[in-house]
């Protein structure tokens, strides 16, 4: 696939694609790569059949340990959750997890 972009104010980008995949029901999961204005790009795509789409809702983990604002006598506490419930065609989970001295989140550590 070819073609040409543009956006706002930016100039027309160029970019040609070549890909290939294996149906999985109605999904089709595709590798492509090519190049584009911007220089070589890759990457995959989950391509869906029809124009409705399973949502994909991710909950927040739940914490196991320590919970409920006590505190820890450690210097180096371990955070325990278990894992975030999730539903629909979500991929990998990571969790990021900010540490810090205050409810605003203005000093982290």
């Amino acid at each position: 696939m070819s073609g040409s972009v543009s956006g706002s104010g930016l100039p027309l980008c160029s970019f040609s694609l070549t890909g290939s995949g294996t149906i999985q029901g109605d999904t089709l999961p595709l590798a492509y790569s090519g190049t584009t204005c911007l220089g070589n790009v890759r990457g995959t795509e989950t391509l869906r059949r029809g124009g409705t789409t399973t949502p994909i809702v991710i909950n927040a983990p739940t914490a196991v340990s320590p919970t409920g604002n006590v505190t820890v006598a450690s210097t180096q506490p371990t955070l325990m959750v278990t894992n975030a419930t999730r539903t629909g065609p979500a991929g990998p989970v990571a969790y990021l997890f900010q540490v810090t001295e205050d409810v605003s989140f203005t000093s982290n550590v």
